[in-house]
């Protein structure tokens, strides 16, 4: 029988049709960025891509540093990247806010090709951090400069972790790198600078940023280098605080500088606002604040603020309060000052509204702003605790902080810490032991809560307060046992830990708390140690007043002897020093008319809080 022939011209034309062709999956959600192959992501082998034949159960290949070699399935890193990017592209609509899998596809990338891409290892450090992980950010960056040594970015990621994390002379020692590797780097002489003038030196802070604008030809160049400008403004701030040496005046220093970079850039708004702040600085109120609007103008949206608080600060508070009401965004916008409406990204004017009215008596329109701020901005954190705080009513101020918990807030453990404070602070005010016992159990509960939720930036401060909750929680159990004092000692003890790792400037308070808890206990010898601790790290950290206060501490534990009269000489000494040095950060900086309380006295944590009970009982 003849075979029957094959239409073979109409199978040629049916294969060169696109008829038959499977359509390819059309992807939503943002294109994704092109970059290097490192850059690209690939597919965990337990998640099935989102395409055509997502039901056929088969796995993708699982792409390890082993997948390539000699006698691999892939001769070099490359082509192994080449296919983690095919896999990537059909699976990319799986992976669309997910950035658990980023993370994991990232560090497979650097696996497989650690060489190949900076930009791989600065995205695996954010997506640590995103996660609150700080260490596994620093590592990731460590072994991007052992594999990339020469790029200045990884190094200043890598500096900037450091810093975040407490570590000074690691952060030092990276940005020397940084400008060694590329003088003409703005962004590394600008930070280290910064960093220098943050840790108290400003003549090395000057130095600074006078080399890297010498470095960067913007001292005599016609046309100024990309930005310059930052390094202007870090320069003219070191000179503020002294940087230009005891020979020159700081503050005409510093206006010169900026007077000199607003000349160069003058439609840079942040050396406006510099320049408004230095002249009110030096007490020329209406120049200042032509500056400051000149800034608001050009975009600027701190200016608004810093105007709003220069007109409180001049006493014209229905100006003030027009400032705020602009800072906020609430005035309508008009021709030819659309400009000085921002669109109110940020809650810090509302906070700053809230406490200008409470300075001013009107503690129900404070807790209003604070309400329609919770409207506008229901994750910020500091919008809920002043409201809370605000609040007379107990169980509406818990149920604040509650909702903003509910709510997702940025920072739950700024709120777990504002409820543990109130809680604690309520307790101390009960006159009967049972109340008191129930609301510090609520408290320690709070900093526990904290705690957990806290990545490390209000670690320090959360476990100091824990440790006084346990403090007067032991009070209140008609004295500290040896449980609660062992409880208390450990969480002295850790945050003397954190302290010291990621807070060096929380290290002479949180040493001050160990030495009263000690001496309230009658241990003399460890309350000594713990204060001249924390008179050690007073001085490091230029800390008067706690200095003064571990003095005094030294002269109660001496009583008696010839040695407390030194140390309360000393104290008085070191008040008198912090007076005359007390300076704000910021010259708009609002100032606390009172001091704050101590834990200790805040939450009652001594013994003779409880002394009234025993003496009632003893009348009858």
């Amino acid at each position: 029988m003849e075979r029957r022939r094959r239409p073979w011209a109409l199978l040629l034309a049916l294969l060169q049709s696109t008829a038959l062709l499977a359509p390819r999956p059309v992807l939503r959600g943002p294109r994704p960025l092109r970059s290097t192959p490192a850059d690209f992501r690939s597919t965990p082998a337990d998640i099935q891509p989102r395409t055509e034949n997502s039901g056929s159960g088969n796995k993708p290949p699982k792409f390890t540093p082993r997948a390539f070699g000699k006698d691999k399935k892939y001769s070099n890193p490359r082509e192994a990247h080449r296919a983690a990017a095919k896999m990537r592209k059909d699976a990319e609509a799986a992976f669309l806010d997910r950035p658990r899998d980023a993370l994991e596809l990232y560090r497979r990338a650097t696996a497989l090709a650690p060489s190949h891409s900076a930009l791989a290892w600065l995205r695996l450090a954010r997506l640590h951090r995103q996660f609150k992980d700080p260490s596994s950010a620093r590592a990731a960056l460590r072994r991007g400069t052992r594999h990339l040594p020469k790029d200045a970015r990884l190094w200043r990621a890598l500096a900037q972790a450091c810093k975040a994390a407490g570590d000074i002379e690691g952060a030092r020692n990276h940005y020397g790198v940084v400008t060694k590797l590329d003088p003409d780097f703005v962004a590394g002489w600008d930070a280290w600078s910064r960093l220098e003038l943050r840790e108290g030196f400003p003549v090395k802070a000057a130095q600074l940023a006078k080399k890297g604008l010498s470095k960067v030809g913007a001292l005599d160049a016609e046309v100024p280098p990309q930005q310059s400008e930052r390094l202007w403004h870090a320069y003219a701030l070191a000179l503020a605080a002294g940087g230009g040496g005891s020979s020159i005046d700081p503050d005409q220093a510093a206006e010169a500088i900026l007077r000199k970079a607003v000349g160069i850039h003058p439609d840079h708004s942040h050396l406006r606002h510099a320049l408004g702040v230095q002249l009110y600085k030096k007490g020329a109120t209406d120049a200042a604040r032509k500056e400051l609007r000149r800034a608001a103008i050009k975009g600027h949206d701190e200016a608004l603020l810093s105007i709003a608080r220069l007109e409180e600060e001049a006493g014209r508070v229905e100006e003030a309060r027009t400032a705020y009401k602009r800072a906020c965004g609430l005035i309508k916008r008009s021709p030819g000052t659309h400009e000085m409406a921002p669109d109110g990204v940020t809650a810090a004017p509302w906070v700053a509204w809230a406490r200008f009215e409470e300075d001013c008596g009107n503690i129900e329109a404070a807790a209003a702003l604070c309400r329609r701020a919770s409207v506008r901005f229901p994750r910020d954190a500091d919008v809920h605790a002043q409201w809370a705080r605000l609040e007379v009513d107990q169980d509406r101020a818990r149920e604040i902080i509650f909702a903003g918990l509910e709510g997702g807030v940025k920072n739950p453990a700024k709120l777990y810490k504002a409820l543990g404070e109130l809680e604690a602070t309520w307790a101390a005010q009960y006159l009967v032991r049972d109340c008191a016992v129930q609301g510090l159990h609520s408290a320690r509960r709070a900093f526990y809560d904290g705690a957990r939720a806290s990545g490390g930036d209000d670690l320090v401060q959360l476990v100091f307060a824990w440790a006084h909750a346990e403090w007067a929680l032991g009070q209140a159990l008609n004295g500290v046992s040896e449980t609660g004092a062992s409880r208390a000692r450990k969480l002295f003890v850790w945050a003397a830990r954190l302290a010291r790792r990621k807070a060096p400037r929380a290290a002479p308070w949180v040493s001050l708390g160990r030495a009263k808890f000690e001496l309230s206990l009658e241990r003399h010898d460890v309350a000594r140690r713990a204060a001249a601790r924390a008179v050690r790290f007073a001085r490091r950290e230029r800390d008067l007043r706690t200095e003064a206060d571990a003095w005094r501490v030294l002269a109660r534990i001496e009583r008696g002897s010839s040695r407390a009269a030194v140390f309360v000489d000393r104290a008085r000494k070191a008040d008198a020093r912090d007076a005359a040095a007390a300076k704000p950060d910021h010259p708009l900086a609002r100032q606390w008319r009172h001091r704050a309380v101590p834990l200790d006295e805040t939450f009652g944590c001594y013994a003779a809080r409880w002394e009234f009970e025993e003496y009632e009982e003893d009348s009858w």
